[in-house]
Parts: structure tokens; C-alpha cells; sequence
């Protein structure tokens, strides 16, 4: 299966430690945008993801002006909302009938709306969603895949979730929710793993 990485998904994935790992676990074909590789300016994810694009182990997926100009023109009559630097995303995933992995709520959204307009599948999950499917497979041990959740909701997800709530921007039962969701993968890899939520 393609999978098509959002540059923030990158960068989180170089902040705890995982990108190389997960890169080599994953089995189907990688790629990025053109406008997500540039967005990936600074050291150390920059070097990180140049090193993955010249090994060849990711792709970088190039747009024409003029098919990003019409795109983002038929989004706009929708009224659909989206930055135009996340434009190539939407169109990378649906013309390469490629996952779109995404931490950017906003371009979640905004991609399934877009979906449903051209009467197309597609897949959008999140960086924690990608690791879990790479445990699932045997790519990721236990231990890795934990240690990555929690890394990932103690550098991004946390002062996120509280930034958001003390600017009124999502309400307390939105954060909970977002709790929650972490929470449920790390008990589904407990119970997949075999081991009792309990135990020590």
C-alpha cells in the first residue's frame, strides 16, 4: 500500500526518534509532495528526509501549477478550506490511491470532503495510527511502539491539546477525546501483545 506523508508527520516522526525505523519497517512505497519536502526546511528532520528522497526509500511527487491552480479553484467553489501548500497532498493521495497520513486536523477534513466530491477512496490516519499499523506488522516491537506514542503525545500532541483548550479553541471534552485515542492504542497493543493491562 502507498502511503503519502504530510511534512509534519515527518517531523514528528525525526523528534522521537522514529523516522528511519519506520521508513525501513514500512513495506509498501513511500512519498512526499514537493511542497512538504520544502516544508521540511530545518535540521535535523531536513536532512533526514534528503538522505530518505536519495536513497530513493521516499518520493518526492511533483505538481503542475496549472493542476494545483484548478484544483484549489474546484475546492474553493466547494468552500472547502484548506492551505494552499496542503493542495498537493490531497491531490498526491487521490492520483496515487495513496494513504494520506496527517496530523493537521484541518487537512483531514478537508481531504474528506474533497474525497466525497470526486467520488473517490481514500484513507487519511494520523501518525500514531501509522505506528500502530506498523506494529501490527511486525515492524515495530512493543516497546518501540509505546515509547513512540508516548514521546509523540508528550512533544506534539500535549501542548497542543492544552494550548487549544486555554484559547478556547477546542472544549474540554474534545481534549478528553484526544486523550482517549491515545489511550485506546496503547491498550490495543497491551491486549495484542498479549500482556494484561495490569500487569507489572
Amino acid at each position: 500500500m502507498r502511503k503519502f506523508l504530510d511534512a509534519c508527520v515527518i517531523i514528528r516522526l525525526v523528534n522521537i526518534g522514529l523516522f528511519e525505523r519506520s521508513i525501513e519497517a514500512y513495506e509498501g512505497e513511500l512519498y512526499v509532495a514537493r511542497s512538504a519536502f520544502e516544508e521540511v526546511c530545518f535540521d535535523p528532520a531536513k536532512s533526514h528526509l534528503k538522505a530518505a528522497v536519495d536513497s530513493g526509500r521516499i518520493k518526492v511527487f511533483e505538481f503542475s501549477e496549472i493542476e494545483l491552480r484548478e484544483v484549489a479553484k474546484q475546492m474553493d467553489k466547494h468552500g472547502i478550506k484548506i492551505h494552499d501548500d496542503d493542495i498537493p497532498n490531497a491531490i498526491g493521495a487521490l492520483e496515487l490511491s495513496a494513504e494520506l497520513v496527517t496530523d493537521d486536523y484541518v487537512l483531514f477534513e478537508a481531504v474528506h470532503k474533497w474525497r466525497d466530491i470526486q467520488n473517490r477512496s481514500l484513507f487519511v490516519l494520523n501518525t500514531r495510527g501509522f505506528l500502530f499499523e506498523l506494529f501490527l506488522a511486525g515492524g515495530l516491537d512493543f516497546m518501540e511502539f509505546v515509547q513512540g506514542v508516548l514521546e509523540l503525545f508528550r512533544t506534539a500532541e500535549l501542548p497542543n491539546i492544552l494550548h487549544q483548550v486555554s484559547g478556547k479553541i477546542i472544549t474540554i471534552s474534545d481534549a478528553e477525546r484526544l486523550f482517549g485515542e491515545y489511550e485506546s492504542y496503547l491498550l490495543k497493543a497491551l491486549v495484542l501483545r498479549g500482556t494484561p493491562a495490569g500487569a507489572k
